[in-house]
């Protein structure tokens, strides 16, 4: 159902639209393809402009101040994204980053990689996920290091504004549920 949804579609997000995650030529193949797929003003479609598509990575936001302090990240994201984890944490919320533990999804080796928790970590940083719940939070506190949870913020790439386009979609479902619009 892949193409008629994006026949349907209002807008297209595209993720993980940075290197190493997506190279700069398979995100512009990816978004001429879905541009492409959506053919307005058909026999049967819409009328009007082509498809907005956002290309846009995730972001660590951390839900507590951690300026200054010595951080462990631990994270689902794959090992390429790490070092572009690191530097938006040390650019945009001053923390260093120490260490980081990709495998926030297997306990066993996530409980492996937080024995070095214990040296020089005032601050562990990680996302909200079972694991991060009963074993890297216990580990933490269990060595008398503060927990921060982090949100993973979607923000749009080389200008693609989110905020505008998610506005326009709850615009359009409302409008949708009130019977004014197609």
């Amino acid at each position: 159902l892949g193409p008629y949804r994006v026949l349907l579609a209002d807008f297209a997000v595209v993720t993980m639209c940075e290197y190493p995650l997506g190279s700069p030529s398979q995100v512009s193949a990816t978004t001429s393809r879905l541009r492409d797929a959506w053919r307005p003003g058909g026999k049967g479609g819409r009328s009007g402009s082509e498809l907005r598509v956002v290309r846009t990575v995730f972001r660590p936001t951390p839900t507590g101040p951690v300026d200054g302090a010595t951080a462990y990240v631990a994270t689902t994201a794959p090992e390429p994204a790490g070092e572009s984890i690191r530097r938006h944490l040390e650019g945009e919320h001053g923390c260093r980053v120490v260490g980081i533990s990709h495998s926030l999804s297997n306990r066993g080796r996530l409980e492996d990689e937080l024995r070095v928790l214990t040296t020089g970590v005032d601050v562990l940083l990680c996302e909200i996920k079972g694991a991060g719940v009963d074993v890297a939070t216990r580990t933490a506190l269990d060595a008398g290091i503060e927990v921060i949870y982090m949100d993973n913020a979607v923000v749009g790439v080389e200008g693609d504004e989110v905020t505008e386009v998610f506005e326009r979609a709850a615009g359009l479902a409302a409008a949708r549920y009130d019977g004014t619009r197609r």
